[in-house]
């Protein structure tokens, strides 16, 4: 084809010319472009241009050159740009497993959470992420180095191009993701591990099953059934705390899930709340309602809130509670349990 083409333009260029300026004669110029083109098409495509071929009609020998030279040029130009535009495949770039066998060093060394661009380097070689470089105000905890962190931008680039798995594989999640996005998952993956909560409402029991929130629930109702107090969505539950009691399992008869009912005693009174064990995915999916009713007279107390979820439970303050006076005379407790969204349980 490229013989073809050098033909083609020696026979324009030696074609005799009366009075004929450069601007006056474009089919040159358009064959010779073509065949950048054309030559362009092929280091371009690397592996395969739809060959050109020449219209059976046309002469080479031809008496009237500069017709014969433009039907080329017109043909040329077709399939040329054809092939630059539709025939190059897209390169695909190749993923290389790798095992990393120190995991420490994709984690800050100051809060050890997941590193995220841009990733910052002391001169001793401690990694920090943005948060901790600010607290620490660009002194490294580690070694108080004085000159402080440097951005390590060739970290950034492999961390962004990192694909790993769910620390939770084993127990059944099989997503893959970007490094970046390790801790988003990992804090609402459905499969995150959670623990037998039996020891809350009972000290003396000791349970060390763990597994996903499903397993978890079948264990209980196995294992635990009769430790806990059964209730319907959606329907209010009365519920006989004593003084010294201070955790209640609530067992959910619709889909077995389990709550807390946590019941503290405080300088100004009795505090209460409900949590629900599961996985971060569960995190605004519940809403309960806890109303204290006094038996002597109509007044009561009540509040409406959404359950904090954990998957390991443990001591803490609770966002949002119902708080009953010292003063406040006998009453009954009432619990209200709704999804507030659809979940899967």
């Amino acid at each position: 084809m490229d013989n073809r083409l050098e033909s083609i333009i020696s026979r324009l260029n030696n074609r005799p010319r009366v009075n004929e300026s450069p601007l006056q004669s474009p089919t040159v110029h358009h064959v010779q472009r073509l065949s950048q083109l054309y030559q362009s098409a092929v280091i371009n495509n690397g592996t395969h241009v739809t060959p050109v071929q020449v219209d059976s009609d046309s002469d080479p020998e031809a008496e009237d050159d500069q017709d014969d030279g433009v039907a080329e040029a017109q043909h040329l130009d077709h399939h040329a740009t054809t092939s630059a535009v539709t025939s190059a495949p897209a390169v695909a770039r190749e993923e290389i497993p790798v095992v990393v066998t120190d995991p420490d060093m994709l984690h800050c060394s100051i809060c050890h959470n997941s590193l995220c661009p841009p990733i910052y380097l002391c001169d001793n070689g401690h990694t920090s992420c943005t948060s901790c470089k600010t607290r620490s105000k660009n002194t490294c905890p580690s070694c108080r180095t004085p000159k402080g962190f440097k951005h390590w931008r060739g970290m950034d680039k492999l961390v962004e191009s990192m694909k790993v798995e769910c620390k939770y594989r084993w127990c059944g999640c099989r997503e893959t993701f970007m490094f970046t996005k390790k801790a988003e998952h990992e804090n609402k993956c459905r499969f995150t591990l959670c623990f037998c909560p039996i020891s809350l409402c009972q000290p003396s029991t000791r349970c060390d099953y763990r597994h996903t929130y499903k397993n978890v629930y079948e264990h209980f109702y196995e294992a635990h059934m009769f430790c806990s107090v059964p209730f319907f969505y959606m329907e209010d539950l009365d519920i006989t705390v004593e003084k010294t009691q201070k955790r209640i399992v609530l067992r959910g008869e619709d889909d077995g899930s389990l709550f807390i009912f946590n019941h503290d005693k405080q300088e100004d009174g009795m505090v209460l709340s409900v949590d629900c064990i599961g996985p971060g995915a569960f995190t605004g999916a519940f809403v309960y309602r806890l109303t204290a009713k006094c038996i002597e007279s109509y007044s009561c107390l009540t509040m409406e809130s959404v359950a904090e979820v954990f998957g390991k439970w443990e001591e803490h303050t609770p966002k949002n509670y119902l708080t009953i006076p010292s003063g406040f005379p006998e009453y009954k407790l009432q619990v209200w349990i709704k999804k507030a969204r659809p979940v899967v349980v």
